[in-house]
């Protein structure tokens, strides 16, 4: 899961198919009466909280969901009681916002072959690389302008990567790394391991 903090009362989220499947949501049938649904959709603020700082808990919110034709969705959440003047006032363009993504391979060699990829592209955020024995992973996290993350087109400045690995959904997927793997290259990685392609 992408985010973009479009102002200080409204999110942007990009969801892939796989962070869809995640939070058990079916965009041809969201009915935000169902319990299951609602549930879904904390969770989903949740980790976007933990992702962007943006915290509607105890905001009414205004939820958009666009689904995209690869699957997955576009979410706009907007805090109601939120004055107007934060809804359109858009974000700092030089406010630094963080930007993560998770990608799992199912060899060594994918990885380092990836991390190459992204080196040669002028990645330039914090990285790093785990294991838990039978695949690896790599955590990428870029502070990027709030300009620069509208100008880089969200999921696609990585979406290269699938031809080495699996993007993965955020929240689940760092809680399950950091839980249960180990980390063998924890500052750089990206750097440090396209040198050993």
């Amino acid at each position: 899961m992408e985010h973009i903090l479009i102002s200080p009362g409204k999110l942007k989220l990009m969801l892939t198919k796989d962070d869809l499947d995640h939070y058990e949501l079916d965009c041809d049938c969201i009915d935000c009466d169902n319990p299951s649904t609602r549930r879904a959709l904390r969770s989903m603020l949740d980790d976007a909280r933990r992702l962007s700082g943006f915290d509607a808990a105890s905001d009414k919110i205004f939820v958009q969901l666009y689904p995209s034709k690869d699957g997955g969705a576009e979410i706009y959440i907007t805090k109601l009681n939120t004055p107007a003047a934060d809804l359109m006032e858009p974000v700092d363009d030089n406010r630094k916002v963080t930007v993560s993504d998770v990608w799992g391979f199912a060899q060594m060699d994918d990885l380092l072959h990836a991390c190459a990829h992204i080196e040669r592209r002028g990645f330039d955020g914090d990285s790093s690389a785990w294991s838990d024995g039978r695949r690896c992973y790599l955590l990428l996290e870029e502070k990027l302008t709030y300009r620069a993350c509208l100008d880089r087109g969200g999921r696609e400045a990585w979406s290269f990567l699938g031809d080495y690995g699996r993007n993965l959904a955020g929240g689940t997927a760092l809680s399950y790394i950091r839980e249960h793997c180990r980390c063998f290259c924890d500052a750089h990685a990206v750097q440090t391991l396209a040198g050993m392609e």
